[in-house]
């Protein structure tokens, strides 16, 4: 691809790795300190790899790890700042509407409405529970991506992101990721015809 993407930063200096969204060892930074740093470090990886960079919505979880960087508008502002792309990870933004205390069909819009523009890629898998778990994309994050692309964003790449269990065999894994890659197709075709 002609970017390079990543997750987009923290609200804090410090964060400790966990499953679920990470939990903050730092106090939360201000806002214009974290958006100054965010650009900082993309604009430095941009003239480093000579490629654009793209940066990712994260799980949000209340743990002081996140705290304002998962809103789409500061996402965005990001994004034009550091003249970068935005990679819309469907299933980290449904599990983080509950735990910010927004409505699930609000929220998903509102990366729609705010980063549409900038999307270069889409990663869609489902998750469980509150929990990004790339599990097969059912019609609920199918139903995201279409709206998506039926609000005129036009992504480089969509990904499909799977975590298989080892003992599924090889054979069995290719079926479902084909059935997995018709269903993405058909919602991009569908928008099309739309269209």
């Amino acid at each position: 691809l002609p970017f390079i993407g990543f997750h987009c930063g923290y609200s804090c200096a410090r964060v400790a790795k966990r499953r679920g969204p990470d939990a903050a060892l730092s106090p939360t930074l201000s806002r214009a300190e974290v958006a100054d740093r965010m650009v900082s470090t993309i604009r430095a990886l941009q003239t480093l790899t000579g490629k654009e960079m793209a940066i990712e919505n994260m799980d949000y979880g209340p743990t002081g790890a996140l705290e304002y960087v998962c809103e789409p508008a500061f996402i965005r502002r990001i994004c034009a700042r550091a003249s970068c792309g935005f990679i819309w990870d469907i299933a980290h933004a449904l599990v983080s509407a509950a735990p910010l205390g927004v409505k699930e069909s609000d929220y998903m819009q509102q990366f729609i409405n705010e980063l549409g523009p900038f999307t270069r890629e889409v990663h869609i898998n489902a998750p469980s529970g509150e929990i990004d778990a790339h599990l097969a994309a059912t019609g609920r994050e199918l139903d995201w991506l279409g709206r998506l692309l039926g609000a005129g964003a036009t992504p480089d790449a969509i990904t499909v992101e799977r975590d298989w269990p080892e003992n599924k065999s090889g054979l069995a894994i290719v079926k479902d990721l084909k059935n997995e890659l018709k269903a993405v197709v058909a919602t991009m075709a569908g928008i099309r015809m739309k269209n």
